[in-house]
């Protein structure tokens, strides 16, 4: 039983998760900015992508999430990049110095 509640808890954390990143990051913020050629090789080569999208200019995240530490932006950062091929994996996420704290405290 228990194991259907962490994955029932899994899933709803997921949808939360992507729900912030749309309407926090995305459409509100515009953090990320419109994606191009240099961010993302290949994107105006992709099935969905339209010339005329607006052109949104990227701004620093450490304006869209005030007061969150350097490693926390470092972390943040490396995870919310358009190209997969330059987004942190799960496993490096999880061994982000972001995290030393966290699992030092919790193994004591």
């Amino acid at each position: 039983m228990k194991f259907l509640e962490y994955l029932g808890f899994f899933i709803f954390f997921l949808k939360k998760i992507y729900l912030f990143i749309y309407l926090f990051i995305f459409k509100k913020k515009r953090t990320l900015g419109t994606p191009t050629e240099e961010i993302w090789p290949g994107v105006t080569s992709l099935p969905d992508y339209k010339q005329d999208f607006p052109s949104w200019k990227s701004k620093p995240l450490h304006e869209t999430v005030p007061g969150m530490d350097p490693e926390g932006l470092d972390l943040l950062q490396s995870m919310l990049q358009y190209d997969p091929a330059r987004r942190i994996a799960a496993r490096q996420a999880l061994k982000h110095p972001y995290f030393n704290e966290l699992f030092t405290s919790s193994s004591e």
